[in-house]
This record gives structure tokens, sequence and C-alpha cells, in this order.
């Protein structure tokens, strides 16, 4: 059957019009901070969708309907998490595309404009009259959030504004279209001994989000936001600059793209992400300048002892190398945990740093482990396996401090003192491991 070419223009310029109210109620829906989903909200949405549907099963339409043209099958039932998330990361564009196609359409077909009937009108001034009222609801509603999240944050916090245990907490804050070079970010830090939030990946569904995300502002160490032109779109992530400038946190900006940082956080130099390490190791620099770096710097050399792989302490030892100073229990530490883990007396960066903190500060190490060091650079991988010179010459190194002492004696501090110091005990374990039959080691 021919296509009616006067109605097909008629039915193709109220298909624009239609579609173009429809992709104006969804944006609306989703804006804002709140979402206000109810019965008659839905019922507005089906009918423009209703409306469109009746048109596109005219003739002239069948490729056309063909395309994905609608966004969701109601506006009820949502990602308790991030609502907006399907129709900002995928639903809006495929939306907008459609749109292109029929408006491309409509003017290859001479742009007409037609006069719409009666029924059409008296539908489009409803949907008008109703986003009207409900423009002002949301924007109460927003108000009224915005007042709740201000006194959640002045109120007396659902935990301690402050974090007392031993590791050091980090609040990210992004956009959701950026969570995947986000997540690439938080799971380095974590790897260099930092404890990340990062909302949307740590909250459960079940839990009332904003009330979680004021609380972890308020336990976090630093604030970490992650600009970008979607970071500048996101309502909420202002909110979080907000919270966390007011609460007095250590902020440190990065840089995703050309954007800076603004606002409250304008006056600080972001970061610049090339990729998702070279941001974790600029971040790590920064936090060794801030507050917490000494609490840091005793995290980062557990984690340096207690690498599990080659790469793992090639990593942290690199970070290490950025450390400007340490205690003298965290140079013996550190030189005991290369002794007794040869993952990290395995690893290139692992002994470049030890190293360079013998070289440095050999004078602060305690002498009997700075004899076994030194042992087991000149033997390497045959420390385990030398003669009985290893042991008299580090009984010689103990009897030195204390030449009261007999060898048995010592032998007998050794085995009291490993439980009561982590020195005594990793050269406990290191001696131990010698495996020398001739010499008995007692325990």
């Amino acid at each position: 059957m021919a296509v009616n070419n006067l109605i097909f223009k008629q039915n193709l310029h109220r298909l624009v019009i239609f579609y173009s109210v429809l992709i104006r109620f969804v944006d609306t829906f989703f804006s804002g901070y709140t979402i206000q989903t109810s019965n008659q909200v839905n019922l507005q949405y089906l009918k423009i969708c209703n409306k469109i549907n009746e048109l596109l099963n005219n003739q002239g339409f069948e490729e056309i309907k063909k395309h994905h043209w609608r966004p969701f099958d109601n506006l009820l039932n949502f990602d308790p998490d991030y609502p907006e998330g399907d129709w900002e990361l995928g639903e809006k564009q495929r939306c907008s595309d459609f749109l292109s196609t029929i408006q491309e359409l409509y003017i290859q077909n001479g742009s007409s404009s037609f006069n719409l009937n009666d029924e059409d009108k008296t539908l489009l001034k409803n949907i008008e009259d109703f986003l009207d009222e409900y423009i002002i609801e949301k924007k109460e509603a927003d108000s009224s959030f915005l007042d709740r999240i201000e006194n959640m944050s002045n109120e007396n916090p659902l935990s301690e504004n402050q974090n007392d245990s031993n590791d050091i907490k980090i609040f990210l804050s992004y956009s959701y279209k950026d969570r995947h070079i986000a997540s690439q970010i938080k799971t380095h830090l974590e790897t260099s001994g930092l404890t990340v939030f990062m909302a949307h990946d740590d909250i459960k569904p079940s839990l009332e989000w904003q009330i979680v995300i004021v609380d972890e502002l308020k336990k976090c160490d630093m604030f970490i936001p992650l600009f970008s032109k979607n970071f500048r779109e996101s309502s909420w992530a202002d909110q979080e600059i907000g919270i966390a400038f007011g609460h007095g946190k250590i902020i440190i900006p990065v840089s995703l793209d050309e954007t800076s940082p603004y606002g409250f956080v304008g006056k600080y130099q972001g970061l610049k992400c090339r990729d998702a390490q070279s941001s974790c190791d600029q971040i790590i620099e920064a936090i060794m300048e801030k507050p917490v770096s000494d609490k840091y710097k005793q995290i980062m050399v557990d984690a340096f002892v207690e690498s599990t792989s080659f790469d793992d302490a090639n990593l942290k030892g690199k970070q290490l190398m950025a450390v400007k100073s340490f205690s003298d229990k965290q140079l013996n530490e550190l030189v005991l945990g290369y002794l007794s883990n040869n993952q990290v007396s395995g690893s290139w960066q692992g002994g470049r740093f030890i190293r360079s903190i013998v070289e440095a500060h050999g004078d602060q190490i305690d002498k009997p482990l700075l004899l076994l060091y030194r042992t087991f650079e000149e033997k390497g991988e045959n420390i385990f396996y030398i003669d009985q010179n290893l042991i008299d010459r580090y009984i010689q190194a103990i009897s030195s401090k204390r030449p009261d002492l007999t060898t048995n004696e010592i032998r007998e501090i050794l085995k009291r003192k490993r439980e009561e110091a982590p020195i005594f005990a990793a050269l406990y374990k290191v001696i131990k491991s010698l495996r020398i039959e001739e010499i008995e080691i007692v325990g």
C-alpha cells in the first residue's frame, strides 16, 4: 500500500514533538539531588510512550520503529545506589540518537509544520502542567535533602569525626561516569597499604547511601576528589567537597582531564592523572607531605616487609625511595624484613632501597642486624648455607655490647627475647634458617 506523503509528514512532525517531550520529561525526572517517583509520574511517562508507539505504528515508520527508542519500561524501579545511572550512562545518548534520526528525516521531508489535533494538544498541555508542578516539588525535595545533609554534617557524628585506627582512610570522590579509572586508582592505593572508600562500589544497595557517605566523610583521614568534566556535572560530588572542606579534611585533588579544582578547593593544585599507577604514586608523594605522613610511613614499612611477590616489593620499594627519613625502629624493621622475606630480598627495587638506607643510616641500625645484612650482601643467596663463621661473628657482635655474657647466655637471651621484641624474633628466625647442624639453636 502506498504511503500517503502528507499524512506521513504530519505524523513525523508529531513524532518529533512528542519524542522531544519524552526526553525532557525523563531528564527532569533524573535531575537534581533526589528522585521523586510515584504512580502519577509513571502514568504521565506511559502516556507519552503510548503516543509515540501509536505514531510509530503508522505507515512509513516501519524501519524507524526498529530503533531503540524507549528508555525504560516504567519509572518506578531503579538501582537505589545510582538511580540515574542507566539514563546518564546509556539511555540518554540512545534517545538523543533516535531524536537526531527522526529530526533528519523531518528535514529531508521539508520540515513542514502542521496544526496538532485537539487530542494531542490536550495531552501536551497536561504533561506541561504536570512538569511545572513536578519541578516545584523536586526543588522543595532537593532543598529538604540538602538541609538534612547539612544537619547530618553538623550533628554529633554517627561515628567519631576522626580515624584513631592504625590505618589511613581515604574517601575517593568521583563521577560515576569515571568509575573505571576511579576503581583502578582505588586498587593501586589499597595495594600501597591505604584503606579506600569508594561510593557505589562500597555501599550495599540496602543502605541509605547518603547517610553512609556523610559518615565515611567524617571518618576519613583524606579526601581525594577526581576532577573531570563528568565530575563538574555531578551535583552530589560538589556536596561531598563541601562536607569534606567543612570538616577540615586533608584534600588532595586529582585531575583526570584538563578540569582544574574549583569552588572550596580552587586554591589547590590538582595532581595530573596520566594513568592509575602514576596517580597513585603522586598521591603517595603528596601524603608524605601531610600531617598523616608518620602514620602512613609505618604502614608503608609494614607493607614492604610483608610483600608477597617480587613485583609487590618492587612497587613498594620504589614508593619508599621517596621517604626522606625513618625512625631507628623502622630502619631495623626494614632490614629485618629484607633478610627474612625472599620476595623482598629478591626484588630489584627492594634491594636498591635497602642498600640506600643502609648507606645513609647505617649508624642507626642495630649492629648485629647490620652484620647479618652485610654478610647477606656478600654471600647473596648462599647465606642459608654458609658455615659456622656467621654464627660466631653474630655472637661476637653481641658480646661486644655485653662482654659479661657467655655464648650460651646469648643464645638464651635470644630465645627469651624472640617473643618480646620484633628484632630478636626476626634475628632468631634468620639464624635458625641457616641450617647449621653443628650449632644448636635453642628453641
